[in-house]
């Protein structure tokens, strides 16, 4: 055998020894990491079936929280006056209350109290005062020398909106 033999059969042997050192230490890193999970976890179906169930109720039953409501039906003639002439008998209350506690009209109705919408006041030249609002196109007005419970009639009990 040569020198050149030798050698060569060194540099295998070598090469040998550290082809298995190799080997062994991915060996042992492959063994030491888990193994790949195969399937879907339990907990990830569970939250699947969940979030369909809550998906699946919330397009059945639509609730006003998660939506917006319906906006509001327009109202017939006859319920938009009744609603401003139980608007009127409000602010009829409240400039009554105003003048038995203070013995005066109030200047105007943010004085006597909250304002309903679309209500005008004005006193008249006879120490009264008139109180106005449309409804429909129609004036409505209630004095203070009416009777309020006349003037208010079925108002209280408003009829059905349209649909």
């Amino acid at each position: 055998m040569t020198q050149e033999n030798r050698r060569k059969d060194l540099v295998e042997a070598l090469q040998a020894v550290a082809d298995s050192q190799r080997a062994e230490a991915a060996e042992t890193q492959r063994r030491q990491q888990p193994p790949p999970r195969n399937g879907t976890h339990p907990a990830t179906i569970f939250i699947g079936i969940l979030a369909a169930c809550v998906l699946g109720w919330l397009w059945i039953a639509r609730p006003a929280a998660v939506f917006a409501p319906d906006p509001a039906a327009p109202l017939t003639p006859a319920a938009a006056e009744a609603r401003t002439r139980f608007a009127l008998y409000l602010e009829r209350a409240r400039v009554d209350a105003y003048r038995q506690s203070n013995g005066r009209l109030p200047t105007s109705l943010e004085q006597a109290g909250s304002v309903e919408e679309d209500v005008t006041f004005r006193v008249t030249d006879g120490g009264g005062y008139v109180l106005e609002s449309r409804a429909s196109g129609t004036l409505l007005q209630l004095t203070d020398r009416m009777n309020s419970d006349s003037f208010l009639g079925t108002a209280a009990v408003a009829p059905p909106r349209q649909r």
